[in-house]
């Protein structure tokens, strides 16, 4: 699983915030926020996010705006879109199919229909696993209270227009994490406008300080909710979707970030050799779900992923039924002396650089995939994973 750029409206519903003390309204509002989510069975909502940012020596903040829709009818279709000048998302289930369309790699994902999950408590997850592309909220969730923010006592009221609505609104101030470096970035004070009638945020906002290459960037992000409906008629052309003419039309979802994406394909085998100089062949371990990652002893991101394999093989290994094999194209004596430095157990051998690139398409690394027992890959992973990631690859072949 990866996290990708369309990421930016998690920062309202995703992150928790400094303890700030008690809030008996603000419990009420997410009690209630959570009720009308739980009871939904349609909606259709359109939204604007604004985005201003002010690198430190400039006078004048980068503008951004971008236009958002969401709409779903319970059980088997959904719509959420983000679209800007610098990007555009869009995810859907339709009648037909479904849908996932990614504007800067211009590349959608076009597969069946399909039932929708419905998990409220990954209403805003960002990721390319299908439970959350194709959630009944992923187009409402960051309209959503969030169980992790904590806010200020007491609260304020203010009024707001929408699509000629008069909607008086309960305003939260969630603070800023003062035990935050703000060198590292942060996220900075939060404000909410929340509408007890209909369980919405209608307006966020939130203000971020970040460093990327050396630069200081402060950045005002304000969304607003143009118009919505609950429980309505949702239109059925709001879930049909053409692929334009120029895209790359893909029928895996990892193709849509990794063009060279391997899953579903049958696994090449390759030849490896360990530290005896025996040959090992990957087809030997047929019958047995593999987890071949190439790396490298210098590899930053790989060596951050290793422990994470460790505690797999640790906990997974002995039923015999799973095999974590690392493969690095490194002298035998480099190798050996990291593992002995760093104590990793599960088995490591030694592969040719041209056959990794040739037969797994391995530009940079780790690169990891997940075979499975009648050898097809079913995982293609690039970069460094977390232990949650590593599970939920290795559960696509079963394990």
């Amino acid at each position: 699983m990866r996290r990708f750029t369309f990421a930016m409206l998690v920062l309202f519903a995703g992150a928790s915030v400094a303890w700030a003390g008690p809030n008996a309204e603000f419990d009420r509002a997410l009690d209630l926020s959570t009720q009308t989510a739980e009871a939904l069975q349609s909606y259709d909502l359109a939204a604007t996010l604004q985005v201003k940012t002010l690198v430190a020596g400039q006078e004048d903040p980068i503008e951004m705006e971008v236009h958002l829709l969401g709409a779903a009818r319970w059980p088997d279709r959904m719509l959420s879109s983000q679209d800007s000048e610098m990007f555009r998302v869009n995810v859907g289930v339709g009648a037909d199919q479904s849908w996932f369309h990614l504007g800067q790699m211009q590349a959608t994902y076009v597969g069946p229909a399909r039932q929708l999950s419905r998990v409220l408590d990954r209403a805003a997850q960002v990721s390319l696993e299908e439970e959350d592309l194709f959630n009944f909220y992923s187009g409402i969730g960051s309209f959503l209270l969030n169980r992790n923010l904590q806010v200020e006592p007491g609260t304020g009221t203010e009024t707001l227009t929408v699509d000629g609505r008069q909607i008086k609104c309960q305003v939260f101030n969630a603070p800023a994490d003062p035990n935050v470096d703000p060198a590292g970035g942060m996220e900075g004070d939060k404000t909410f406008w929340f509408d007890p009638a209909s369980g919405l945020v209608i307006q966020a906002s939130i203000r971020s300080q970040m460093q990327q290459q050396g630069m200081q960037m402060d950045q005002q992000l304000t969304f607003r909710l143009d118009r919505f409906e609950l429980n309505g008629k949702v239109p059925e052309e709001r879930f049909q979707y053409q692929p334009g003419p120029d895209e790359r039309v893909v029928s895996s979802l990892d193709r849509v970030m990794n063009p060279d994406s391997l899953v579903g394909e049958p696994a090449a085998d390759i030849t490896f050799t360990d530290f005896e100089g025996k040959s090992v062949q990957l087809a030997d371990y047929r019958g047995k779900v593999v987890f071949l990652d190439f790396w490298a002893t210098w590899c930053g991101p790989c060596k951050m992923e290793m422990p994470h394999i460790q505690a797999l093989h640790e906990e997974l290994a002995a039923s015999g039924q799973v095999v974590f094999l690392g493969a690095s194209s490194e002298a035998a004596e480099t190798i050996q002396g990291f593992l002995a430095k760093n104590g990793y157990s599960f088995p490591i051998v030694m592969v040719k650089q041209e056959d990794a690139q040739k037969k797994y398409k391995v530009s940079s690394i780790p690169a990891g995939f997940v075979i499975d027992r009648e050898g097809v890959i079913r995982a293609h992973l690039i970069g460094a994973q977390s232990e949650e990631q590593l599970r939920k690859a290795l559960a696509k072949a079963g394990i």
